[in-house]
């Protein structure tokens, strides 16, 4: 599949491509708190 980019046309199922898509996405579960400590540190004073 080809996508149309600022930086000309990207083909998003290419191999190279999906490991930098998912390294993007899996990055924020890598550094996010756990659900119980993100609910604390919002309902603390």
């Amino acid at each position: 599949m080809e996508l149309d980019s600022t930086h000309g046309p990207e083909f998003i199922d290419a191999g190279a491509q999906l490991g930098k898509n998912r390294a993007q996405l899996d990055s924020p579960q890598t550094i996010g708190l756990a659900p119980t400590t993100t609910y604390d540190f919002i309902t603390a004073p």
